[in-house]
């Protein structure tokens, strides 16, 4: 997550690509209970999101369980930047709180754009130990954890160096098991 001092930046950025739809969450049309569902996406406790895009935690909350129809924009805005929710993210969700769907289905590819350019910065190489061996796509900031299919959230690592990342993760015992 973003700390306060650069969500402003973050925000003035993100307000100069709102003319890029494909880019953006449409802010203006964002209920209090997606906002509920962002958070609980990023596994955010009010009191961490409310420390990072300051605001009080009482009023946060009473804006999440509001009956507004929509909530502020800059609200929202702060919502969408601090936790980095992306446009397919906020759809997904929607369709998932208007009973359009029964779940919430992650896409785990990586494009292939970015897969080339975080082998061409690698060097094709495990960033660990430098073996051309078995290497995997690492994602830095955990999937799981909100971590996107980003090049600057991506690493190559051989399948051991990869294996030891994870150690101490529930994943660890399986990809032990399938990598070696």
């Amino acid at each position: 997550m973003i700390r306060t001092i650069q969500l402003h930046e973050k925000i003035k950025e993100f307000r100069m690509s709102r003319g890029e739809s494909n880019r953006r969450v449409d802010i203006e049309q964002v209920t209090p209970m997606e906002l509920r569902a962002m958070r609980y996406l990023r596994q955010m406790k009010p009191n961490e999101l409310s420390r990072i895009i300051g605001m009080n935690m009482d009023q946060m909350l009473r804006i999440e369980n509001s009956n507004r129809k929509f909530v502020p924009v800059d609200v929202a805005e702060k919502y969408v930047v601090a936790m980095d929710i992306l446009p397919n993210e906020h759809l997904k969700l929607r369709a998932l709180i208007n009973g359009e769907t029964d779940d919430y289905i992650v896409n785990r590819n990586i494009p292939t754009r970015v897969k080339r350019e975080v082998f061409e910065r690698c060097d094709g190489k495990c960033s660990n130990c430098g073996s051309e061996e078995d290497i995997h796509y690492h994602h830095i900031k955990r999937f799981a954890a909100g971590g996107k299919h980003t090049v600057d959230n991506l690493t190559l690592l051989c399948s051991d160096c990869h294996i030891k990342e994870h150690e101490g993760e529930r994943i660890y015992n399986a990809m032990r098991v399938t990598y070696k």
